[in-house]
């Protein structure tokens, strides 16, 4: 679940634009603060072939929360 709105436009090549607006994901740790997070804006470009870039980013946006969220919980 997100929680802020996600825009997906297609193209007819196949290639598609995602923006992801909003708190997405959050994890804060009882004295310790945020962990790991996905806030702000992104934006995905998924190419036909598959590819995938991030042209934009505002705010912040751990692409891969999982190390953070490992380490901590270790």
């Amino acid at each position: 679940m997100l929680g802020g709105p996600v825009f997906v436009d297609y193209y007819p090549d196949g290639s598609f634009t995602q923006i992801v607006a909003g708190r997405e994901r959050l994890f804060i740790a009882r004295g310790e603060g945020p962990v790991a997070q996905q806030v702000g804006r992104i934006v995905f470009v998924v190419a036909a072939d598959g590819s995938e870039t991030v042209p934009f980013v505002a705010g912040q946006w751990d692409l891969d929360i999982t190390p953070e969220l490992c380490a901590y919980l270790s």
